[in-house]
């Protein structure tokens, strides 16, 4: 086989590997019951309503899917973003617990805009 046949076979691999990371990716945190954003902002709301047995059961969720999702994003976003999110997930999760809707609303948002930078095709820096 010629360079050139062995380069584009590579470069074959790696879409294939990619698109296999990201299609797993989208059907863990985007499929079923327990999406991940709609997750995070319906504590938000729960939070707001002073609804916080309901805000701490779906934050609780939304940990169960980070867990089982955060290898495949690790495998393609292993960065400072990814660090951040899982922190800021535990902010959220004490929020709920300590009834702290400011901080709720904080974490929250924050936990959505490093989820979206770390899942997009091209993350911002």
């Amino acid at each position: 086989m010629s360079e050139k046949g062995i380069g584009l076979v590579l470069v074959g691999v790696l879409l294939l590997i990619y698109a296999a990371t990201t299609l797993s990716e989208n059907v863990v945190f985007n499929t079923g019951d327990h999406k991940f954003v709609p997750g995070i902002e319906q504590v938000i709301n729960y939070s707001k309503a002073q609804q916080w047995q309901q805000a701490e059961r779906e934050v609780n969720k939304v940990q169960k899917t980070w867990n089982q999702g955060n290898p495949l994003i690790a495998l393609k976003y292993a960065e400072s973003d990814f660090t951040f999110l899982a922190i800021y997930l535990e902010h959220l999760k004490s929020a709920v617990k300590n009834r702290d809707f400011n901080n709720v609303m904080r974490d929250g948002k924050v936990v959505i805009m490093l989820f979206k930078n770390i899942t997009s095709t091209v993350p911002k820096p």
